[in-house]
């Protein structure tokens, strides 16, 4: 038997061979009672697998048989696929290796394709595909007699989702770069594969799902964060559950006790009445819970429209009155009947209900305001009838996604959302005049359009989105999810990175090759960013959205590449939409929560050594509560950390309020930069790392001891005042200079001995402030009682008092 072999690694890495375990993987049954299937010349059988972990791949193998009165034989060719988009078939056809062989007429056995070293070798879970090609009628690939069963079951059902199918190829019979147009075979061909599995290694993070009493049976696909009792810990949001952090790893699903009595499709916290506690939203069952010392009332009248199918809302105080305001986005919900039968209606695709963008009237309820402030949104004939595709229908823009970032770098958030069925994104930027002006186009925000022939005008499936400074050069940049349509190939866009290119038109444009570095997958539905193990780089996490696909997690390099971990992690998220990160059990590294069609997934971060990190929990008093749209500024050395406070992301889920930041091997941090959503602004000098810190924005100075001295210096009241004096609390001393000038800073005992100099230097004009933990310039912790804290600007001096407390 002569063997051509055409050779293309699937990864770099090669597995080694310690600890390992050869086995066969097959599908059928191997019995005699078989028989063959009369394809035409060059038709591809092919048979998907799947690696459950690191394995190297020793051979694929085929059973071969002659056709009926064959009297001559065949030539061959055997190929091997990659995951080819992680679908239940091949969508690409391109082989990474080729085998050609001559089957003479009387081969009627198993023949083996064997892979000389260096093998090839998957480095992690995966799937693979083998097709065998006959050039003539004259040998046939065998076949068994029972009726595939779907790999994946889910609760919708995939019949697509087997393992053996047929494809059908034209002369010249080569497959590379042929879309995959066959079906499914009702049976499983006689093909099968040889690896060897290594031993796993072992996991960062631990499933710690019921370990920590969330062992919730499936009640949704999203998640929010947010603590609504203000204790300093994490609830969660999943679906009619409401799981109360303890404080000791564990939750309590609360949701009976303290009157939330069930959610809906999309479920967030915010705080709507602006009394400084979240409230709970739900849509699209226009639900709103008002949280009134830690239980709820339960509002069913809120001023909300009627929703169908929402699929994201995201909360802003845009019009800075102090109230935050609400956009719903609803998707696909329009259905068209059959001509031909009455009883008969199907989904209208590209054509959804209508979405809502919410002002809040200060009074605990809503109206619709989007006719007059959302400028482009409207509706048109994006939809295509299911009966009669060349029939328009009219409706709006399937909206996926939606977050509020400051897109365009002026301080105010701007409205993005992505959009599904080949259609461009949103970006609705803040006019600060009260009106929102879409503008994807003028910042390259609409997506890939197409120029092939056949998609000309086309964008991509858009679905979830997450907005963070990825790059730490101060600007926002976006992660979109996509998903590409098997029968839509070449109008499809791939999940990617848009990079802002900052000041001062804000361009964004997809990375090059971020594609290539994040892989291929056919669905990819939402997107989580968060810098897992605290490098000081955003890592991020990608659910499909899809049924039978999974969930994928990638850490950023510093060259901004990205490496799959979701094996190392230990992550298992078949199924998945809804993710978000959070430090749960508050031990400084961020854990995952992830929807999955089984229910819900937590997952504890475990990894044994992660760089140094600080979080912010911030509170506003001039502007929205929670300081929505404030941006936080942390400067360590020659790299500057930037994050923004959202409520709400992507396809639905919500990440916590509290901000946190990696910092890789800094061992201090130099300064924090915080500028609330009104503009005004705030500097904080020697922050504690490794550390929560809750910073409340100061109201307006009042008179008390001499805090004003000739209007060149302001200092304000510590909070908080008294402060009890431990090992995790600090209090805040703030001052604003009118110019830049000498400061000195010192705390007096009550009789005048010099206690601690926390601040000797130069500063410049504005707000700055000095988180002061109780202790003496020597470490040593004061005793309980009154002090005075004294400001001295160029010889001018301003002081307060301030009480500590054991």
């Amino acid at each position: 038997m002569k063997k051509l072999i055409l050779f293309v690694f699937l990864v770099a890495a090669m597995v080694s061979s310690a600890n390992a375990q050869v086995i066969d993987l097959l599908h059928y049954q191997p019995e005699q009672n078989y028989f063959v299937l009369n394809f035409p010349p060059g038709s591809i059988a092919v048979s998907r697998f799947e690696v459950e972990r690191p394995a190297s791949l020793h051979e694929l193998n085929v059973w071969f048989s002659p056709a009926q009165g064959a009297t001559n034989g065949d030539s061959a060719y055997v190929y091997l696929f990659g995951r080819e988009g992680g679908g239940a078939y091949p969508i690409l056809l391109q082989p990474l290796a080729t085998f050609k062989a001559w089957l003479p007429v009387e081969t009627n056995t198993l023949v083996r394709f064997a892979f000389q070293d260096p093998k090839p070798a998957f480095t992690r879970p995966t799937s693979f595909f083998i097709g065998v090609q006959v050039l003539g009628e004259n040998m046939k690939v065998r076949m068994d007699r029972y009726t595939q069963t779907p790999a994946c079951a889910t609760a919708e059902g995939d019949s697509m989702y087997t393992s053996s199918f047929w494809q059908p190829v034209q002369p010249p019979y080569i497959p590379y770069g042929a879309h995959f147009s066959g079906g499914v075979a009702m049976n499983n061909w006689y093909i099968g594969a040889k690896v060897e599995y290594m031993t796993p290694p072992e996991s960062m993070f631990t499933e710690a799902t019921m370990l920590a009493g969330v062992n919730a049976m499936p009640d949704g696909k999203r998640i929010s964060w947010g603590d609504y009792d203000s204790d300093g810990y994490q609830d969660m949001i999943y679906g009619s559950h409401l799981y109360k952090n303890d404080g000791d790893g564990t939750f309590t699903d609360i949701a009976a006790t303290v009157g939330y009595d069930g959610g809906s499709d999309v479920n967030m916290f915010a705080d709507i009445d602006n009394d400084g506690d979240l409230d709970i939203v739900c849509q699209p069952e226009n639900i709103l819970y008002i949280n009134e010392d830690g239980s709820f009332t339960k509002d069913t009248e809120p001023g909300f429209g009627m929703s169908r199918n929402t699929t994201a809302m995201a909360f802003a105080d845009y019009d800075m009155d102090k109230f935050i305001d609400l956009f719903v986005a609803n998707g696909e919900f329009l259905y068209a009947q059959n001509p031909q039968n009455p009883n008969d209606s199907a989904l209208v695709r590209g054509a959804a209900w209508e979405s809502f963008f919410y002002g809040n009237t200060q009074n605990g309820k809503f109206r619709d305001i989007k006719g007059s402030v959302l400028g482009g949104y409207r509706a048109g004939d994006y939809g295509r009838h299911p009966y009669n595709t060349q029939q328009r229908v009219n409706g709006y823009r399937p909206i996926t996604g939606a977050n509020w970032a400051d897109i365009d770098g002026d301080g105010d958030l701007d409205l993005y959302a992505t959009n599904n069925r080949l259609q461009p994104n949103y970006v609705f930027e803040n006019q600060g005049n009260g009106f929102l002006r879409e503008v994807a186009a003028l910042h390259g925000l609409q997506g890939v359009m197409k120029t092939d022939p056949n998609y000309v005008g086309l964008f991509g499936n858009s679905r979830g989105c997450d907005v963070v400074d990825y790059d730490n050069d101060g600007d926002v940049d976006i992660m979109v999810g996509e998903a590409v349509e098997p029968w839509n190939l070449g109008a499809g866009d791939r999940t990617g990175v848009w990079a802002n290119s900052g000041p001062p038109n804000n361009q964004f444009g997809q990375i090059a090759n971020t594609t290539s570095k994040l892989g291929f997958n056919m669905y990819d539905g939402d997107v989580a960013w968060g810098d897992f193990d605290n490098d000081g780089l955003y890592d991020v996490f990608i659910t499909p959205g899809e049924n039978c696909f999974n969930a994928s997690l990638y850490k950023q390099n510093p060259d901004q590449s990205f490496t799959m971990l979701s094996y190392e992690a230990g992550i298992d998220a078949v199924n998945s939409l809804g993710a978000a990160w959070a430090d749960y059990d508050n031990d400084g590294d961020l854990d995952l929560a992830v929807a999955v069609e089984t229910g819900l997934k937590l997952y504890r971060n475990d990894m044994a050594a992660t760089g140094n990190w600080v979080a912010f929990n911030l509170r506003s008093i001039h502007s929205n509560s929670y300081a929505i749209g404030a941006k936080i500024e942390v400067v360590a050395g020659a790299t500057t950390y930037t994050r923004w406070v959202t409520a709400g992301k992507g396809a639905g889920s919500q990440n916590p309020y509290t901000q946190h930041v990696g910092l890789g091997t800094a061992a201090s941090i130099d300064q924090v930069n915080i500028r609330w959503p009104d503009g005004k602004t705030l500097t904080l000098d020697d922050v504690e790392i490794n550390k929560i810190h809750d910073i409340i924005e100061q109201p307006p100075v009042s008179v008390d001891d001499n805090p004003v001295a000739p209007l060149a210096m302001q200092l304000q009241q510590n909070y908080p005042n008294p402060f009890s004096q431990s090992s995790h609390a600090s209090t805040r001393i703030s001052w604003e200079l009118t110019a830049a000038a000498d400061v000195k800073v010192q705390i007096f005992d009550t009789r005048g001995a010099l206690v601690s100099t926390l601040v000797d230097d130069r500063q410049n004009a504005g707000l700055h402030a000095y988180e002061w933990d109780g202790r003496t310039d020597a470490g040593i912790s004061v005793s309980s009682g009154s002090y005075r804290y004294v400001l001295t600007v160029n010889g001018e001096t301003a002081s307060r008092s301030l009480i500590v407390v054991k």
